[in-house]
């Protein structure tokens, strides 16, 4: 039997919606790290790296204020304990039943797009002081585009969507994953524009839109794909999944763009391994990497740390030969990297380990059975404190989004919080505002009638 939820969930939910409604949150309930930025979680299209250029008070209201954007609050709350809360218990599962979380939907699912086909799509996801950011690629009347929308507070569409992509970049396009930058964004994407797939940066006013030609990041002939980008103070390191025809690997590369001009791209895969997924983090002084590569079956999760030039600084091991999932999260809080990651065993669920990243050493391996057993696809996102972590669970009655909230020893804060009914599809992508509200966003693989759907939907946790 699945070790998730089963079919009283949506029952219970319910009944928790109704009688345990959240309280309101308030200054205490808030800490933020406003360094934080994971991949393309970034606090705020107008952050400069001039450092703690301004601070905002946690007053119940954001300024946004060009050019920076801290936020302090006078109190931390650690809340692993559940604190006395009122909580949903499923009696008869295995391990003593799965106790269910209180975080609760905000306004309506938000359909971002959907096209006649079933395609493998990530989402990416960034912060604003009104709301979110989200970029992705689908076939749109026949062409393939990435859009770029920005997304209210309360989950609304604001304005049109841009595509990022040029008209003469060609007809195989993907990628979408973007950094902010003190004028506006920088966003990822690979092409066919010249042979092969290649990978290119395109820079983004604050609103969206196109500004210049793209920059192209690789000349080589081999097929680069998948790419995404991390802000330095050095440019913009820009980092891809590559597939050399000649040697019939495949190395995750990165390369530094300042400007217009690329440097030389520098492999971040082991010796004698072959990337697979990866995730980026970064903030004002660190910038990660954490990677799933591969030897025949098994594989094993990395994490690197690089050079603001993107160069590597060391790489860390967490896994040794292991049946690793697809995909990995990563995300920085403090001085240190959280890697989350799920393994294909008897009892598939979810891994962490916590890496010092002055010092290099990782901490214990840390099994949340509590969630469930057989999710996959995990995302991961700061929450004051500790981290949300967003995953697919199956269920009685067909998969489901869903998300949990781990304290500073990424241990369970409480239970698992339903988001939406998810089929099959690609990683789930979380987005902290700093508020006890995230963005969580997805793609579904749905097979009658045949299409692939992108959603997103905002969440509230006491």
């Amino acid at each position: 039997m699945k070790r998730i939820f089963s079919g009283l969930l949506l029952s219970l939910l319910a009944w928790s919606t109704a009688h345990c409604a959240p309280p309101p949150v308030t200054e205490e309930d808030v800490a933020v790290n406003p360094d934080a930025c994971r991949g393309a979680s970034c606090t705020d299209a107008m952050r400069s790296d001039t450092g703690d250029a301004s601070s905002v008070e946690m007053d119940g209201a954001i300024d946004d204020v060009p050019g920076a954007f801290d936020v302090t609050s006078e109190g931390s709350v650690a809340d692993d304990g559940g604190g006395g809360d009122v909580s949903v218990t499923e009696a008869g599962l295995p391990d003593g039943g799965v106790t269910f979380g209180r975080c609760v939907p905000v306004g309506t699912l938000l359909q971002l797009s959907t096209e006649a086909r079933q395609r493998a799509r990530t989402i990416s996801l960034g912060t604003h002081s009104a709301g979110y950011w989200a970029s992705w690629s689908w076939l749109n009347a026949g062409a393939t585009q990435v859009s770029f929308a920005q997304i209210s507070a309360t989950g609304a569409r604001i304005g049109m969507d841009t595509n990022v992509v040029p008209e003469f970049l060609g007809s195989v396009v993907g990628g979408g994953g973007f950094a902010a930058t003190p004028s506006g964004f920088s966003v990822a994407l690979h092409s066919n524009f010249d042979m092969g797939l290649d990978i290119y940066l395109q820079r983004l006013t604050a609103m969206g839109a196109r500004v210049g030609t793209p920059v192209r990041v690789v000349t080589d002939r081999e097929l680069s794909e998948l790419p995404d980008v991390i802000r330095t103070a050095t440019g913009e390191v820009v980092v891809w999944r590559s597939t050399d025809d000649m040697a019939t690997s495949q190395r995750l590369l990165a390369s530094l763009v300042v400007g217009s001009t690329a440097r030389a791209p520098i492999s971040l895969t082991p010796m004698g391994m072959q990337a697979s997924s990866f995730d980026v983090a970064f903030n004002a002084t660190n910038a990660v990497v954490a990677m799933v590569s591969r030897r025949d079956s098994n594989g094993d999760v990395n994490l690197v740390t690089l050079n603001p030039d993107g160069t590597v600084v060391r790489t860390v091991p967490l896994t040794t030969s292991a049946f690793v999932s697809e995909p990995v999260a990563v995300t920085l809080l403090g001085g240190d990297a959280i890697v989350a990651w799920t393994e294909r065993t008897a009892q598939s669920t979810l891994k962490l380990r916590r890496v010092n990243l002055t010092t290099g050493i990782a901490g214990p391996l840390v099994h949340v059975p509590e969630v469930g057993f057989e999710i996959s696809q995990v995302g991961l996102e700061l929450d004051r404190d500790g981290v949300v972590v967003a995953f697919r669970a199956p269920t009685m009655l067909g998969g489901s989004i869903a998300i949990a909230r781990l304290g500073p020893t990424l241990a369970l804060r409480e239970g698992v919080s339903r988001v939406a009914p998810g089929g099959p599809g690609d990683a789930v992508t979380v987005a902290s505002r700093g508020d006890g509200t995230f963005g969580v966003a997805w793609a579904d693989e749905v097979p009658m009638p045949m299409r692939t759907t992108a959603n997103f939907q905002v969440m509230r946790c006491p």
